[in-house]
């Protein structure tokens, strides 16, 4: 069971990491592409008509770009989420197993026995 712990600690900690640096990944140059196309692919002959087309075509896709940003966002504060709660109850049982398996206490997680043989009788203490 330590070995079960441990292993989701590990799991945890680097899906934890793997979503901490899917964040420079994700990063679209939208706005970098757009004006690349602006500068070097558009006609200088556009109507304005095309030009209106144009605009609104780049309005779409600045759009659906946000919202794509904003759906990674949440994925990514999910995943910090399980994340942290696979972190927080693998410690935790890995804790509960190492003070089941110390020496002295009891298999069923009751207080420690006594491990010196005072050699008294049982029963309660004499008073002299």
């Amino acid at each position: 069971m330590k070995l079960l712990h441990t292993l989701c600690i590990w799991v945890a900690v680097c899906l934890g990491f793997l979503i901490f640096i899917q964040e420079p990944i994700v990063k679209l140059t939208t706005k970098k592409a757009m004006s690349a196309i602006e500068a070097s692919y558009l006609r200088q002959d556009m109507t304005d008509a095309d030009k209106a087309h144009y605009q609104q075509l780049k309005a779409a896709l600045l759009a659906n770009r946000d919202i794509a940003h904003s759906r990674l966002a949440a994925a990514r504060c999910l995943g910090f989420g399980v994340c942290l709660v696979l972190f927080i109850q693998s410690v935790v049982g890995l804790r509960r197993e190492s003070r089941r398996t110390s020496p002295g206490a009891l298999p069923n997680g009751g207080p420690p026995r006594s491990l010196s043989n005072s050699g008294g009788a049982g029963g309660p203490p004499s008073v002299s």
